[in-house]
This record gives structure tokens, C-alpha cells and sequence, in this order.
């Protein structure tokens, strides 16, 4: 077992990882920040020159291993934020901000979920 902080990591028998409900409010928690980053990096794109596509495509790596740790339930998160970075430079700035207020209306409802509320 491994603790980081208060979070616990486990290792099962069968050699699986879990994570305990603390470990996946802390994740869920900062991955709504992210997804708000992400927004940011598109909106300033032209600005900065920034390609907000390395970000977005490190937090679906970052997703993809999670949802196995989340049984699952990230699936919807990672298509929504998949098809933003197959598309952003075809999509409004309203068609993104609308999918990623729809990304953190289902992390809110997992956390709403993991909180037992």
C-alpha cells in the first residue's frame, strides 16, 4: 500500500491498483482545474502561440489510465475532451466552452457521487 498524504494507493492481490474515495476526489478535483486550463490555452492560443494540443492530449493519457482506476466511469469525459482536440481549430470558442462546461458537469456529478451527496 502506498500513501501519499492522507490518499491511499492499493495494490490488490490480483495485482490490480485502487484508489482510495479521498484519491479520486483529490484527482477529480484537480482535473476540473485542468479542464479549465484547457480553455484558457485555446482562448490565448493566438496570443501566446501556444498549441494547447500537448496539454490536452497529456490529460488523455493521464484520463485514459484513470478511468480503469474510476471502473469506467471517465468515458464520457475522455470522448468529450478527445473530440475537442481532434477539432478545436474547426470549433467555436462557444462550441468548446460548452464541452468543457459539460466535462466539469460530469466530474461534479462523480464527486457529488465519491462525496456520498
Amino acid at each position: 500500500m502506498l500513501v501519499s498524504g492522507t490518499e491511499v494507493i492499493s495494490m490488490e492481490i490480483d495485482g490490480s491498483i485502487s484508489l482510495s474515495t479521498e484519491a479520486k476526489v483529490n484527482y477529480l478535483e484537480g482535473l476540473r482545474g485542468q479542464m479549465i486550463k484547457v480553455l484558457h490555452l485555446i482562448e490565448e492560443q493566438k496570443e501566446t502561440g501556444y498549441s494547447p494540443e500537448l496539454f490536452i492530449l497529456g490529460r488523455l493519457f493521464e484520463l485514459n489510465s484513470a478511468n480503469d482506476l474510476f471502473d469506467g466511469k471517465l468515458v464520457n469525459i475522455i470522448v468529450k475532451l478527445n473530440g475537442i482536440v481532434t477539432n478545436y481549430e474547426n470549433l467555436s470558442f462557444a462550441e468548446i466552452k460548452r464541452q468543457i462546461f459539460e466535462i466539469k458537469k460530469n466530474i461534479n456529478f462523480l464527486l457529488k457521487e465519491l462525496k456520498g451527496r
